[in-house]
């Protein structure tokens, strides 16, 4: 992260929005301007293709969900008995209060967590499972510097240390240690050579290190094999021919490795050409999901048509895509649906250009979570950007993003996305210019190195006709996020 040690923004808390706010600015200007504010806060979803060992079970999965009440904490703290393994208990009390929006209580109880672990690695050292627990620990409060270093230990004391060895894979391939990473993979695979997390890990790291290179090119491009280097999992299919699994690791690789190469070779996923070679490569990989849907051969059948799904994707064929992606769901538990709701949300709004369908996807998503008690305020955050997108000076959709981001805060007092869409409103509907400018120093306050919060008080100065400040917030929003293509259009538009 870049901090600033002289930021201008600090002028936020002494900006005074004055009262000539509307003669200073011609028409054309607050038009183009409200325009571009609105697109600052385009809703944003991750759309990937992923799976991991348990998709990859050949059972059917236990769509029964026991729906958590917050009288079960109750029952967790009867099983208290003092000892080490008490720490689990309080972090599944934890999480439960964390669930139910109670944080001071949730904190209390990580707490007791923490220090449980810590008693233990004090009184003994050498043991590695005090080192892994408190990187799961450190992991369930996504916590991944602190989880990385105590794995790390782990390993170094138990290289059989199962929490260690399936966990730092991960932190090495994102690091972009992939050496590191291999090493470990090899040595898992030398003790279990079935090992279907290691596989998983190593078809990640060779996707990742062509995402990192990033040196595809198109008039030169060799089979998926060889681009993302799948012989080791082409050949354990091989090794295996009657356990399914691992044809189907091996079909799911390619699957994903399509994705991620048209990714990389086009930002829109409309405008690529698929080569002819691929195409046929698609047809395979659907031939052979269909047959092992309807010969009943794999057990799992949710990954099979999320696979089927993205397979139809590539083929810009959105109508099947979505077809089978919303099948998928039918066969997963309701509570890990949250990334399979974001495909269909972000396919609907970004692709097939339906956000009337998209905003319907979110707002079940939201629905169904309530039902769970999964309370996740993102999802508010994107339903109301979503309706600030299809505003266009609409007072009713202006209005239902308000609420929106109020429910988000409700939920979580800490999301600068929240007050930077109500920041937005006010400015969009011309009333309370010193409220938006305080939602915006909320935002600042949470974290100020985020390059959005930059490019609204550019805005903002813009309007109000404080044109260096506004080209000082500009350049830092840039700095943070040089690469932001509506950053760089205002500031062209404005200083260049």
């Amino acid at each position: 992260m870049i901090r600033f040690q002289n930021t201008s923004l600090i002028v936020l808390m002494l900006l005074v929005i004055n009262n000539s706010y509307s003669q200073q600015n011609s028409d054309t200007n607050k038009l183009y301007l409200n325009k571009m504010m609105i697109k600052l806060m385009s809703p944003h979803t991750d759309m990937n293709f992923s799976f991991g060992t348990l998709e990859l079970k050949n059972e059917k999965p236990d769509l029964n969900i026991e729906i958590p009440n917050l009288k079960d904490t109750v029952e967790l703290i009867n099983k208290l008995n003092g000892s080490y393994n008490d720490w689990n208990t309080f972090n599944k009390i934890a999480d439960l209060y964390k669930r139910f929006n109670n944080e001071n209580f949730a904190y209390n109880y990580y707490e007791m967590a923490y220090n449980t672990i810590t008693r233990a690695i004090q009184n003994d050292t050498t043991n590695s499972k005090y080192f892994s627990d408190m990187g799961n620990l450190y992991m369930a409060l996504n916590n991944k510097q602190q989880a990385f270093g105590f794995y790390q230990k782990a390993y170094e004391l138990n290289n059989n240390d199962t929490s260690a060895y399936n966990a730092l894979p991960m932190f090495y391939i994102f690091m972009g240690e992939n050496e590191k990473a291999k090493n470990i993979l090899n040595e898992v695979i030398k003790k279990d050579d079935k090992n279907l997390n290691a596989y998983i890990w190593f078809v990640t790291m060779n996707i990742m290190n062509v995402m990192q290179n990033n040196n595809l090119d198109s008039n030169k491009l060799s089979s998926i094999d060889e681009i993302f280097n799948l012989k080791l999992i082409k050949e354990l299919s091989q090794k295996y021919k009657k356990e399914i699994k691992f044809e189907i690791l091996y079909n799911l690789s390619k699957t994903m490795a399509l994705f991620v190469k048209y990714s990389i070779l086009s930002k829109d996923i409309e405008t690529f050409n698929v080569s002819k070679t691929d195409l046929n490569e698609i047809e395979n990989l659907q031939v052979f999901y269909n047959k092992i849907i309807s010969k009943n051969k794999f057990e799992n059948k949710y990954i099979l048509y999320k696979a089927l799904g993205f397979t139809y994707l590539i083929q810009k064929n959105q109508k099947d895509a979505l077809l089978n992606l919303r099948k998928s769901m039918d066969y997963w538990p309701k509570d890990k649906l949250d990334v399979d709701y974001y495909i269909l949300f972000s396919i609907n709004y970004f692709l097939a250009d339906n956000r009337t369908e998209a905003v319907r996807i979110i707002k079940e998503k939201i629905s169904e979570n309530i039902k769970l008690n999964l309370i996740n305020s993102v999802d508010n955050i994107i339903l109301a950007n979503s309706y600030l997108n299809m505003s266009e000076n609409s007072a009713e959709y202006i209005n239902l993003a308000k609420i929106e981001y109020e429910k988000a805060i409700s939920y979580n007092k800490y999301l600068k996305d929240a007050y930077l869409g109500l920041a937005v409103i006010n400015l969009l509907t011309g009333s309370a210019l010193e409220q938006a400018n305080e939602y915006i120093n909320f935002a600042y306050e949470i974290d100020k190195n985020y390059y959005l919060t930059y490019a609204l008080f550019g805005v903002i100065t813009l309007l109000n006709n404080e044109n260096e400040k506004a080209e000082n917030a500009f350049k830092q929003a840039l700095q943070l996020k040089p690469d932001d293509e509506l950053v760089n259009e205002i500031y062209k538009a404005y200083f260049k």
